[in-house]
């Protein structure tokens, strides 16, 4: 910051990383991506305004992105990273069949129980069944 002409300041010294980058960030391409960035912010010679608003439009993108990878990896297709593509694809065709199989077996289960009573109490639905014999 002393480069560029800016005043410095304690709070200043810890947002831009000055000692030693961003150390409580997870991993170490996202700290030199946010260093970088904020490099470059600096190199334009903003004001504090326009500095921090920019700031702020960063870390939002960055938030939105670890929600769009997180949604990906929860709902996408379950695919393990390896370098073996042959092998990735066994696994997931295997583990898919397991999970498919037990989930049929709770749904055979299921099919099996009529519903008594359904009673509504504020967000929760509570169902009295009994088990019947539908072969």
């Amino acid at each position: 910051m002393h480069d560029h002409g800016l005043p410095t300041s304690k709070i200043m010294g810890l947002m831009i990383g000055q000692a030693g980058g961003y150390a409580n960030v997870g991993t170490t391409s996202r700290c030199e991506a946010i260093n970088n960035f904020i490099k470059r912010l600096i190199c334009i010679r903003q004001s504090f305004l326009e500095l921090v608003q920019n700031l702020e439009h960063a870390l939002r993108d960055y938030r939105h992105n670890e929600l769009v990878s997180q949604f990906k990896t929860m709902y996408g297709k379950p695919i393990p990273t390896t370098g073996l593509e042959a092998l990735e694809l066994c696994v997931v065709n295997f583990y898919t069949r397991e999970i498919l199989g037990e989930v049929k077996t709770e749904i055979q289960g299921v099919i099996t129980l009529d519903i008594i009573n359904e009673e509504n109490i504020s967000t929760t639905i509570v169902l009295k069944v009994k088990e019947c014999d539908r072969r």
